[in-house]
């Protein structure tokens, strides 16, 4: 059971209850919401103009407890474009330890592709993601000033082949997933999905 509400998360300590792990019909299930964070800022050029409809990236790296964050974060999308301000707002964050990122090629593959895919991605404040500052988000806390340079560095790209025995090969109903995770970090930083008929 879940919900959604824009700009809310769910406590994590209020739901965790490792007991209530089945319903049946007639069950009560009460799932709290909290105020999300906010982490905005802007993103600039070069030459320290604004830029127009980057892709801007928050990642959870792990919670305010120091536990990794869970896999399922990377499952929504916490990401926006710039404004023609350069300005981006990314609201309804659980609290955690963050780092910010702004072009580089979407999460999912079938979103609309942004100028700035082929980059590698820009991380605040250093440039890369295994010297990115830190961003600390806490519950209902907006933090702001998350300001990024853009460097518009040329980005890499991995690819491959998938082959599955025939006995093993999903039907067209189904699709198989393949993530691209940081491996000193184990932090997911791409994924692209297959559909089962192309498997």
């Amino acid at each position: 059971i879940m919900a959604h509400l824009p700009g809310y998360t769910p406590d994590a300590e209020a739901n965790e209850n490792p007991s209530a792990g089945t319903y049946r019909l007639g069950d009560a299930a009460t799932i709290r919401l909290v105020k999300g964070g906010v982490i905005t800022g802007t993103v600039t050029g070069a030459d320290g103009e604004p830029l127009v409809g980057a892709n801007v990236r928050v990642t959870r790296l792990r919670t305010l407890d120091n536990r990794a964050a869970p896999a399922s974060d990377f499952w929504f999308r916490n990401e926006n474009a710039t404004d023609d301000r350069g300005v981006y707002r990314i609201y309804g964050l659980p609290a955690g330890v963050y780092v910010v990122s702004a072009g580089g090629g979407q999460r999912w593959s079938w979103m609309p592709p942004t100028p700035y895919d082929a980059d590698a991605p820009t991380y605040f404040r250093s440039g890369s993601f295994d010297t990115a500052e830190e961003v600390t988000v806490r519950t209902g806390q907006e933090v702001g000033g998350v300001d990024l340079r853009y460097r518009g560095e040329r980005g890499h790209t991995v690819s491959g082949t998938l082959v599955l025995p025939a006995a093993q090969k999903p039907d067209d109903s189904s699709n198989i997933n393949i993530s691209l995770v940081h491996a000193a970090t184990g932090t997911p930083v791409g994924i692209t999905m297959l559909l089962g008929r192309d498997a």
